[in-house]
């Protein structure tokens, strides 16, 4: 297991977020985690990657180092697409590693541009490429494809399959859409003030759009809106 939570609770003040919850996330998995706002998705993600501690239990990640994808990409505007790319660790000479992961985004093509010349897109895309540069372990996604149109959005999601598929990550996905969650995902965590409930998802892998349409797809999005009961995601 790479991820490891054991009775993981976390409150701010007297107000518990979520309560006791267990769960593990295997090697090479992507799981999406949903549920309302206010339930405690992003507090989750922030525990798994260090940045937050539990009030009580634990999620132990062993050695495995994390990457984090949020909402907006925070490119530094003065400086080039190659050059936001190598920010983490500011690689200097290692110039192959920066055009691996220009390579891998497909990005190659801009990589002396600013980033106010890329679309929304395609500045997630250098936000997925700087944060895969550590060669992390674990990759942390908190909802960012939620400010992309929904053409630019599907695009994104197919990116980050092939992207996935070839990064081998262990990825926890935050999302507000079931249907990208079915799509994209191994299982997906419903977080509720009830608890968590993991569903599995039934669809073979590579992964394409026809899927979108099977019984299994549909099946899979109407088990996670009862799981949310009267919540809304």
């Amino acid at each position: 297991m790479v991820i490891h939570a054991k009775q993981a609770t976390k409150a701010f003040g007297t107000s518990p977020v979520f309560d006791n919850l267990s769960f593990r996330i295997k090697k090479g998995e992507f799981v999406s985690i949903i549920g309302p706002s206010g339930c405690g998705k992003t507090s989750l993600l922030r525990m798994i990657g260090g940045l937050l501690p539990p009030t009580s239990g634990k999620i132990d990640v062993g050695h495995h180092t994390c990457g984090f994808v949020f909402q907006q990409p925070v490119l530094l505007p003065w400086r080039t697409i190659q050059d936001n790319i190598r920010l983490p660790k500011e690689l200097g000479k290692d110039i192959q590693a920066v055009e691996d992961m220009l390579s891998l985004v497909q990005l190659d093509h801009v990589k002396d541009r600013l980033p106010h010349q890329l679309s929304g897109g395609m500045q997630q895309r250098v936000n997925l490429a700087r944060a895969l540069i550590t060669k992390p372990s674990i990759l942390l996604m908190d909802e960012p494809f939620s400010s992309l149109d929904e053409i630019t959005r599907e695009n994104m999601q197919d990116e980050l399959i092939r992207i996935w598929q070839a990064s081998k990550n262990t990825v926890a996905f935050v999302t507000h859409s079931i249907p990208e969650a079915v799509y994209l995902s191994d299982r997906v965590f419903v977080l509720t003030a009830e608890g968590m409930t993991e569903i599995g998802v039934p669809l073979a892998r590579p992964r394409t759009r026809k899927m979108k349409q099977s019984k299994s797809f549909h099946h899979t999005v109407n088990r996670l809106q009862r799981a949310l009961g009267g919540h809304h995601a």
